[in-house]
């Protein structure tokens, strides 16, 4: 079954949001609102999903994106903000593994923070059964009892970070650590056969169409990070038919479209400004700038909007 992100779901798209927050516990709106639509339109066809979360992490090394989302932290109220050093925003296991004793696998199984994956988690299981095929206390047992490989205990650097990322995308993990790789190569059939990610094969191997599309998906996305700037090539990609290859989701157009008077009428409103959560006139600013002189600050703004429902859902509503 195939759910399109059409005309249908733009109509509706602010109630989305509204109720991704709410069954996200207020960690997401916007981002999580499609998997609202999704499981809508699913009108109760499966029981269970399957997911990762901690244990896939472990499995491949992999590190979620718990940062401040490249927001603009002054649009915070002082109060919040107050003692942040803004000079240093370095990634939290950066911070960690400068500490004797922590390797990358044990920073991620002590101190790794879902926030990420959390609203996802929780909006999924509102509607379904989670299971979690990666998450064995075996598998993660035997990850911290393993050999450390070279690297492992060097400090945490978020550009090899990227490019583990992309490796792993590109031509996946070896057989002998990848427990999603086994899972799928014992399936056998044609899920072994097809290309994961952006170009290797479960049963072995990487699928040359595969690294194609792949690399196609690698520019889609770094386009949809600068949306407006890159308006002609994402034309251009549009004409080649593989316009969002990757990112399936324009949240970005949405904001500046369907969600424009919703964005406005929930950060400029009174509940905001009397919440003590932001600085009004910095918000203000970020807002005129936005819509009105055409100078982009989507993460700021989302930022603001993921917080502003929360407070109004679960700080003033609450009885």
């Amino acid at each position: 079954m195939v759910v399109s992100l059409d005309e249908r779901y733009l109509r509706d798209l602010p109630a989305y949001v509204v109720e991704a927050s709410r069954l996200s516990g207020g960690l997401a709106s916007l981002g999580q609102a499609h998997e609202v639509y999704f499981y809508r339109q699913l009108e109760g066809r499966g029981s269970r999903r399957l997911s990762g979360i901690l244990g896939n992490q472990v499995g491949r090394g992999g590190v979620e994106g718990v940062s401040s989302r490249n927001a603009d932290l002054a649009v915070l109220a002082q109060s919040l903000t107050r003692g942040v050093n803004p000079e240093r925003r370095e990634h939290w296991l950066s911070l960690v593994s400068e500490r004797s004793g922590y390797t990358l696998t044990r920073s991620l199984i002590q101190r790794e923070n879902l926030f990420s994956l959390l609203g996802n988690y929780s909006i999924g299981h509102h509607f379904m059964t989670q299971q979690h095929p990666y998450a064995s206390r075996c598998v993660i047992e035997n990850c911290l009892r393993g050999a450390l490989t070279r690297g492992e205990n060097e400090p945490f650097s978020p550009i090899r970070a990227r490019l583990r990322d992309l490796h792993h995308r590109f031509l996946g993990e070896p057989v002998t650590q990848s427990f999603q790789r086994k899972v799928i190569a014992a399936a056998d059939g044609a899920v072994a056969k097809y290309p994961i990610n952006w170009g290797w094969r479960a049963q072995g191997g990487v699928s040359l169409l595969g690294l194609a599309l792949g690399g196609l998906a690698l520019a889609d996305a770094a386009l949809s990070r600068r949306s407006p700037s890159t308006g002609f090539l994402r034309k251009g990609l549009r004409a080649m038919g593989i316009d969002g290859i990757h990112e399936i989701r324009p949240w970005r157009e949405w904001m500046d479209s369907s969600l424009r008077d919703f964005v406005n009428d929930n950060l400029r409103s009174r509940a905001v400004a009397q919440s003590d959560l932001f600085d009004v006139a910095r918000m203000t600013h970020l807002l005129d700038e936005h819509y009105d002189r055409g100078r982009p600050h989507y993460d700021s703004l989302l930022a603001a909007l993921d917080l502003a429902l929360a407070h109004q859902l679960f700080v003033t509503s609450s009885p």
